[in-house]
């Protein structure tokens, strides 16, 4: 189903995802109740880097994939992968109902995931719902997850136990950390920038990602400081959708759910 972004693969998302593992080593019966909450503007004190242009005409939905195992555990994932949960797949399900009654015309959507299987399982199942054509899905790496090196795959508790100190050390310098083996946010924040400065015809685009490449995406929107940046959360059952130089929170839930 999926095209890949400019690196020739343009088979199967399984058949895609071992040549992107390697490039990014290298470098519901009833509808939902759309809860929209907080509105962000770019008001806020500003980062200088990486401009670009805004298009007013146009909108993204910024979806984190559903539970993974690796979430349900407390564990570091990275660009590590651990499978869906079935409460990840049913928030996946959500999320496409969600996207369904929001985006009325899905012959102006584009949806690009991140290269990771936990974001392919996701973007799949939306499209799916939407009923999108694979002309209109694609593998987008710049969406793939903060890399963590050597934390992958392991709790906090065991981070501590076998790099003492290394957490309280990145959280002093939160932006600018690079973990062993791993990147930094700053760097992470690039790659928002970069995912923001690629041309994109379709009026709609459904950006499938992760919890911490969602944060530097938002915050590269709205061209916000770090502090901004890293104080933003991505709960796996909210959308947060990008549009006219601000951010809308859509709350995914079932009727009778709080």
């Amino acid at each position: 189903m999926w095209k890949n972004s400019g690196h020739g693969c343009q088979d199967g998302a399984a058949g895609c995802f071992d040549d992107r593992a390697n490039f990014l080593r290298r470098g519901s019966n009833s509808l939902p109740e759309n809860g929209r909450e907080e509105k962000m503007t770019s008001n806020a004190t500003t980062h200088s880097e990486g401009r670009f242009h805004i298009r007013h005409d146009a909108t993204t939905y910024v979806v984190r994939h559903g539970e993974t195992v690796g979430n349900r555990d407390g564990r570091w994932l990275g660009r590590s992968d651990s499978p869906l949960t079935p409460r990840g797949v049913a928030q996946c399900r959500l999320f496409a109902d969600v996207l369904a009654q929001v985006i009325p015309d899905r012959n102006a959507v584009q949806l690009e995931t991140s290269p990771l299987r936990r974001a392919q399982h996701t973007a799949r199942l939306i499209a799916e719902r939407l009923g999108l054509a694979p002309a209109q899905c694609r593998i987008a790496p710049l969406l793939v997850e903060h890399a963590f090196g050597e934390w992958e795959g392991l709790t906090e508790e065991e981070i501590e136990a076998r790099f003492p100190g290394a957490q309280k050390a990145r959280h002093r310098a939160h932006w600018t950390y690079i973990v062993p083996g791993g990147e930094s946010y700053e760097q992470v924040h690039r790659r928002a920038c970069a995912w923001f400065h690629q041309r994109r015809r379709a009026a709609v685009t459904i950006a499938v990602t992760h919890a911490k490449t969602s944060r530097t995406l938002r915050g590269a929107y709205l061209k916000l400081a770090p502090a901004s940046i890293l104080a933003f959360k991505h709960p796996q059952d909210r959308i947060f959708a990008l549009r006219n130089g601000a951010i809308e929170t859509i709350r995914c839930r079932r009727p009778g759910q709080g």
